[in-house]
């Protein structure tokens, strides 16, 4: 489901990419709450991101904003044990940043830089 939406996604076919995006968190969602051995959280990373992506370029830029940081938080706890953040860490704060300068925040896209 997660390989789907990004190949809907780079077609643009962002209402079918949402879907199969969500359908892939639902999933590992439950994974995460019944305390399943399958669940990974790098997974879990990696599809709110693409939710994230989706709503950015559907320009739902609050929902784009909460996503990424979900998305953030979880690639902060992968990468916790290195000392300098992970290319996955600096790209989604480059897309918080470029969300609030979008949303007219320069402040916080400055700080999110």
């Amino acid at each position: 489901l997660e390989r789907r939406g990004a190949v809907l996604f780079e077609q643009q076919k962002l209402q079918c990419s949402m879907l199969s995006y969500l359908a892939c968190l639902k999933i590992l969602e439950h994974q995460q709450a019944t305390g399943s051995n399958v669940f990974n959280k790098a997974d879990l990373a990696r599809v709110l991101y693409g939710i994230a992506r989706v709503l950015h370029d559907k320009e739902d830029y609050l929902d784009a904003l909460h996503t990424y940081q979900r998305a953030l938080a979880c690639q902060r706890d992968l990468a916790a044990g290195s000392s300098r953040p992970t290319l996955d860490v600096i790209t989604t704060l480059c897309n918080i940043s470029r969300v609030h300068h979008l949303m007219g925040d320069i402040d916080a896209a400055l700080v999110a830089n």
